[in-house]
Order: structure tokens, then C-alpha cells, then sequence
């Protein structure tokens, strides 16, 4: 004799709605990365390209609009985030980045054939650390150190625009407050690679010894600085 087997009762699944609404670790997870995309979207610089030099040169940068001064009412476009500039045929010549319109970090031009020709760091729109410059065969022509010091405290009407690179649009209330100083090591080389001279900065001025060498790599003159 057969025993009867119970038909189980299986319980009615939840609405899949309720798979995104329960409070869990998942929900929240998911919230703040929908919020996050959201600031993102809404607050990353503007894109602005733009044609210069009669339309020889193309300039894309990232901009906002921003009030200078709290007596100025009046909002202005400044650079901020990516930097670059282009030929006509869409060649880089320079990139960088900005950061209330002052030059910030990696800066790298570029020669026409497309190899680097000056790339160092740049530190409240004053270069810093090591620049390197190259020939457009791609052979190290000189390296130098750098430090950024502050400018001189002079009032905001005085002050000179950046001259670094060139800014399409610039802002008085955001004038560069560094100035580029050699500081550190120094050498040149000749074009065909042998070194032609070496030293050292210290506040822009030449300090320690320096050594200068003819294209055979002997040395012709030794001098002294303090």
C-alpha cells in the first residue's frame, strides 16, 4: 500500500520591483553610484573647441565660469582640466592641464613630425622639477631643474600675464603667483649626442663647477662659481 505524498506548496515569489527597492547593501551600492554619475554629468568642465591663427591652429580645453572677485558680479570663462592644441591636420603640438587658469602639472609640446620637444612639471603656472628638451630627431638637447617661488607681493594690476603657453582668454584676477627658478643640475648637449656642457643652479644663478667639453669629449675649460 502507497503512503500519498503531500503536494508541497510552494510560496508565490516577490515582484522583481522589490529586488531594487529593499533596503540592502545592494540598494545603496547602487544609489550612490547613480548619484555619483549624476555629479559627475552635471558638474565636469565644458568642453570648448575653438580655431586660432585663422584657422591654422585647433584648441580644445576644458572651461567654466566662474566670479573672479565678490565685487565683480560678472562671471568669466577659465581653463580648467585638460589643454590641448592642435595644427590643422590634427597634429598635438601641446597638451597639459589647467587649474583656475593656471597651468598644473604634466606639459608636454611637441614638434611638428609629432616627437616631443619640451616636456616637464608645472606648479601654480611656474615650471618645477626636471624640464627635458629635444630636436626634432628625437636626440636630448638639454635638461635643467627647476623650483616654483612665489612672485614678489605686488598688487593684482601689476602682475604679468602668464607666459608659459599662450591663453586665448586671459583673466587678470588669475595671473600666475610663482615664477620659475633653475635650481639644481644642468646639461647641454651637442646634436650629435656628446655632451657639451654641465653645472649646477642654485637661485638662478650658476653655483658649484662647471665643465665644458668640445664635440671629442675632452674637456676645454673648468670653472668655478659661488
Amino acid at each position: 500500500m502507497t503512503t500519498p505524498v503531500a503536494n508541497s506548496v510552494q510560496s508565490p515569489r516577490p515582484p522583481r520591483w522589490r529586488f531594487f527597492v529593499q533596503y540592502s547593501l545592494r540598494t545603496l551600492l547602487l544609489v550612490t553610484t547613480v548619484v555619483a554619475v549624476g555629479c559627475w554629468w552635471f558638474l565636469r568642465p565644458r568642453v570648448l573647441d575653438e580655431q586660432l591663427a585663422g584657422k591654422f591652429l585647433q584648441l580644445r580645453r576644458q572651461v567654466r565660469f566662474v566670479i573672479p572677485e565678490p565685487r565683480i558680479q560678472q562671471s568669466v570663462l577659465v581653463n580648467v582640466g585638460h589643454w590641448q592644441l592642435r595644427d590643422d591636420a590634427g597634429n598635438l603640438l601641446v597638451a597639459g592641464q589647467y587649474d583656475r587658469d593656471l597651468p598644473e602639472g604634466w606639459w608636454t609640446i611637441y614638434h611638428a613630425n609629432g616627437r616631443k620637444a619640451v616636456q616637464g612639471k608645472v606648479l601654480h603656472g611656474a615650471k618645477v622639477g626636471l624640464w627635458r628638451v629635444w630636436d626634432e630627431k628625437g636626440q636630448l638637447t638639454s635638461e635643467a631643474q627647476y623650483r616654483a617661488a612665489p612672485l614678489p607681493a605686488e598688487p593684482p594690476a601689476r602682475r604679468g600675464q602668464l607666459s608659459l603657453l599662450p591663453n586665448p582668454q586671459p583673466v587678470p584676477a588669475f595671473n600666475h603667483t610663482h615664477q620659475s627658478i633653475r635650481h639644481g643640475p644642468v646639461r647641454t648637449w651637442y646634436a650629435s649626442g656628446q655632451l657639451k656642457f654641465e653645472g649646477a643652479y642654485k637661485d638662478d644663478r650658476r653655483d658649484g663647477l662647471w665643465t665644458f667639453y668640445d664635440e671629442q669629449a675632452r674637456v676645454v675649460e673648468k670653472r668655478k662659481y659661488e
